[in-house]
């Protein structure tokens, strides 16, 4: 009777610890599969030259970190470039632009080039032909859809951005 109980007993701890293994390996499959998804979706936008950056943070060049509230965007959509961010640092030439000091300009000629990055993302150059002011873009969106933005001027300081990558909102 006690070799009974004692095997029955080892076989409910085993069946338990492979339902507990079970689950383990069945979450983790999940998030990759969760976050696979999510790249794929992240680099659909890109290619499509369809998306939105969302900016949360800047950082000056030489300066603090400083969050945003919420408005500020790149959005590219097809032949369309989008530009609506503050700029905050130094300026070394006077702008005659109506754009309140900050980087707001919409371009319908520009460069567009995107790269895999070797540890996960991609990279995005934009070169807009047709606003002087911004030398490029440079876009640097992680597999999570969470993204940088550098932007080069001609008569600014460079500043970066913090913020992540989503699909237009539909109208």
């Amino acid at each position: 009777m006690k070799s009974t109980l004692s095997s029955l007993r080892h076989t409910s701890l085993v069946s338990l610890l492979l339902l507990i293994s079970f689950s383990s390996v069945h979450a983790q499959q999940s998030k990759k599969e969760k976050e696979a998804a999510e790249a794929t979706a992240a680099k659909d936008l890109l290619l499509s030259k369809s998306y939105v950056f969302e900016a949360q943070s800047t950082v000056p060049s030489g300066g603090k970190i400083k969050q945003l509230s919420y408005g500020y965007y790149m959005k590219v959509t097809g032949d369309t470039l989008i530009s609506y961010l503050p700029y905050f640092g130094q300026a070394h030439a006077p702008t005659y632009s109506s754009d309140n000091g900050g980087i707001n300009f919409t371009s319908t000629k520009f460069d567009y080039k995107v790269e895999d990055r070797k540890k996960g993302g991609w990279d995005i150059i934009i070169v807009p032909d047709d606003y002087s002011d911004v030398q490029k873009l440079y876009l640097t969106v992680f597999e999570n859809a969470s993204a940088t933005l550098q932007v080069i001027s001609q008569s600014r300081s460079p500043i970066s951005y913090s913020g992540y990558v989503t699909a237009p909102k539909k109208k």
